[in-house]
């Protein structure tokens, strides 16, 4: 397997038909495979900062913690742990997300790091009075 100076696979095959190249390391792994990056179609990158502190086993009475918890994050919180978030997936082997979110956090953080994804904006039990506000 040949990588470039940033880390990323750029040609793989037996070793008689990857060049060597004087200036690159060469790395060789017994029995290993070589797979694609993992795909995540649900994350919610902005929410990483609430690990552990969501305990509600009951769906109803999560959604409204969450909510409550979000209220008191700032929009560097958010950005602070999608950043988080997204390195944590790529650490495990995903390459590409589908991030769901109502701060655009996981959208700056995808675009900042340059990651690979969408991001969707989620819109849950909006309230009438905010709907003219822009995130």
């Amino acid at each position: 397997m040949l990588t470039d100076e940033s880390g990323r696979i750029v040609t793989v095959g037996v070793d008689s038909a990857v060049p060597a190249l004087p200036a690159v390391k060469q790395v060789t792994w017994q029995n290993a495979a070589v797979l694609p990056g993992f795909v995540n179609l649900h994350t919610h990158l902005e929410l990483t900062g609430l690990r552990g502190r969501i305990v509600q086993p009951d769906f109803f009475d999560r959604v409204q913690q969450v909510g409550k918890a979000k209220g008191s994050t700032t929009a560097d919180g958010f950005l602070r742990a999608a950043r988080e978030g997204l390195q944590e997936t790529w650490r495990h082997g995903t390459t590409t997300v589908a991030d769901t979110g109502a701060s655009g956090a996981g959208a700056r953080a995808l675009t900042q790091f340059g990651g690979r994804g969408v991001y969707y904006h989620e819109a849950i039990a909006p309230e009438p009075g905010l709907c003219d506000t822009t995130v």
